[in-house]
């Protein structure tokens, strides 16, 4: 999940797109990366101008054995500046 959020930094004139745009990118490589479980609800795409910040966060809750739960939590954000 982090190399989706930090190659978004690689796309030349991202903070140009529409945050639904991004947001489909996003969306799209999480599927191309196999990680089915995080939806548009995990993703959060601000804009202002010259500015985009994105930020994925997203927390999973599974069982081990019997009533032993494991709680694993991301927290991806990224700050885009225009140049």
């Amino acid at each position: 999940m982090r190399n989706v959020v930090e190659s978004l930094s690689d796309e030349p004139l991202i903070t140009k797109k529409s945050a639904a745009e991004v947001k489909r990118m996003i969306l799209r490589r999480f599927n191309i990366n196999s990680l089915y479980d995080l939806k548009s609800k995990h993703v959060l795409v601000k804009t202002s101008p010259g500015i985009m910040t994105v930020s994925v966060v997203y927390t999973v809750r599974k069982t081990m054995v019997g009533n032993l739960d494991v709680l694993i939590s991301f927290d991806e954000r990224i700050r885009l500046v225009s140049h």
